[in-house]
C-alpha cells in the first residue's frame, strides 16, 4: 500500500486524475488531501484538516521510504483494497488527541499490523510502539534558503554500501537553542530530502542520522519541523538499504524533537 500526497503519486507513476475533484474540494476546506493506492491502482482520497500540518505530506510519506529505503531481499507483502480502506478509516479516530500523536499513533499500527510494515514479522508479533521525544514547537521553523549556484551532483553512500544520487540544492541555517546550526538540503527530482545526524546520535538517536522531507513554502522559505524527523527503515533491521547522512549534516547541537532510536539500533 501507498500512501501520500498527489505528487507522491505521481512520482510513482500511478494516475490519480480521478480523485482530481475531490482533491480540490479537500484543498479548498483548508484540508490535507492524502491519497491511499495498492498495486498501482488509486483507492480513494481522504482528507486530514491540519491547523498544525503535523500530519502533512511530508510526515506520512514516512510509512513509504520506497524512493530512499530499498529493500536488500524483497519480501512478500499482499496488498488487499479493505485493509487499505480500514487503515485509512484509524486516520480518523483519536480526535481528542493532537494532530502529532494522532500520526505517531497511526504509524504505530501501520508498523504493528501492515503487511509492508518495514519490521519484520518477528519484530512485528512484539512491537509496542515507536520512541519519541515530546513535541517540541520551538523546533518547527521556518528558514529562508541559500541556493547553492553550482548545485553539484553528489553519491550518497547507503548502509548496504551501495550509492544514491542526489543534488546539493541549498543551506539552511538556523538556530537550535544558544547554537548556530547549517544543514545542507538535497534535492531528488522536485523532491527535498534532508538527512541530518545530531549530538544525541548513537544514543539517544539513530547514529546514521534521521530523516526530513521540508516543504517549500514559496519565495525562498522551507518549512522545518523536527517534530517529524523520522529513522530511516535500515534502523529496524537490516534487510534495508537506506542513504548514510554525509559528514556535512552531522551536528553539534541536539535535536531534542522527533523520532528516538529503536531498541538497540544505535
Amino acid at each position: 500500500m501507498l500512501i501520500g500526497s498527489p505528487r507522491l503519486m505521481q512520482e510513482q507513476g500511478i494516475d490519480a486524475s480521478t480523485l482530481e475533484a475531490d482533491i480540490a474540494r479537500l484543498q479548498g476546506e483548508a484540508k490535507t488531501a492524502i491519497v491511499l493506492a495498492a498495486d498501482g491502482v488509486v483507492l480513494g482520497v481522504l482528507g486530514i484538516a491540519d491547523p498544525v500540518k503535523a500530519t502533512s505530506a511530508s510526515a506520512l510519506r514516512q510509512t513509504s521510504q520506497r524512493s530512499k529505503c530499498r529493500k536488500g531481499k524483497p519480501r512478500t507483502a499482499s496488498t488487499v483494497a479493505r485493509r487499505a480502506w480500514l487503515w485509512a478509516n484509524r486516520m480518523k479516530a483519536h480526535t481528542i488527541m493532537t494532530e502529532l500523536e494522532q500520526f505517531r499513533a497511526q504509524k504505530d499500527t501501520f508498523f504493528k499490523t501492515h503487511p509492508q510494515s518495514p519490521l519484520l514479522p518477528e519484530q512485528q508479533e512484539t512491537f509496542e510502539g515507536l520512541r519519541y521525544f515530546p513535541e517540541n514547537p520551538a523546533l518547527r521553523l521556518v528558514v529562508p534558503i541559500e541556493e547553492f549556484t553550482d548545485k553539484d551532483r553528489i553519491l550518497m553512500q547507503t548502509s548496504t554500501g551501495d550509492v544514491r544520487a542526489y543534488v546539493r540544492y541549498g543551506m539552511l541555517q538556523f538556530r537550535v537553542g544558544e547554537q548556530a546550526v547549517a544543514l545542507t538540503l538535497y534535492a531528488d527530482g522536485d523532491t527535498y530530502f534532508l538527512p541530518f545526524a545530531d549530538a544525541l546520535a548513537g544514543q539517544e538517536t539513530y547514529g546514521a542520522g534521521r530523516y526530513l522531507e521540508p516543504e517549500p513554502l514559496g519565495e525562498g522559505q522551507f518549512l522545518i519541523d523536527f517534530n517529524l524527523a523520522y529513522n530511516p527503515y535500515c534502523a529496524y533491521n537490516d534487510a534495508w538499504s537506506c542513504p548514510i547522512t554525509p559528514i556535512e549534516n552531522r551536528l553539534r547541537a541536539p535535536i531534542r524533537a522527533g523520532e528516538k532510536v529503536f531498541g538497540e539500533h544505535v
